[in-house]
């Protein structure tokens, strides 16, 4: 959904379509959504500044922190199936390649490499 300026915000709402909330407020421009599989966070694509960074919500409390975004675009979050890891995409070394944080931003590793554009990384449950 968009804001009153056209820009998306993310939204939850209850499978009956009720309970409509907005849990974005920050930045001009939030997308990619995607619950934690344990339900306590949402990661999500946001430009902060000139930029795309990687930022995660908790819905009850509207708390908002920022994982990446300092440097390149990053975008496409995606949980791993045990919710300790979040894998992305990234421009900074001149193509978009994958690389993973843990859930706290601390620890980041890029995960591919090569000349061609790596995106929308997805865990495998298995």
């Amino acid at each position: 959904m968009s804001d009153r300026y056209g820009q998306p915000q993310i939204f939850i709402m209850n499978v009956d379509g009720s309970g409509v909330q907005r849990v974005t407020f920050d930045g001009v421009y939030n997308t990619s959504p995607v619950w934690s599989p344990t339900g306590d966070l949402i990661a999500f694509t946001s430009r902060i500044g000139s930029i795309f960074g990687i930022v995660v919500v908790n819905p009850d409390t509207l708390e908002t922190r920022p994982l990446i975004g300092e440097a390149g675009n990053n975008e496409d979050p995606s949980w791993s199936p045990d919710g300790r890891f979040i894998c992305f995409t990234s421009n900074r070394s001149g193509t978009y390649q994958i690389y993973m944080v843990d859930r706290d931003g601390r620890r980041e590793t890029r995960v591919t490499s090569g000349p061609n554009d790596k995106t929308q990384p997805a865990w495998s449950k298995k």
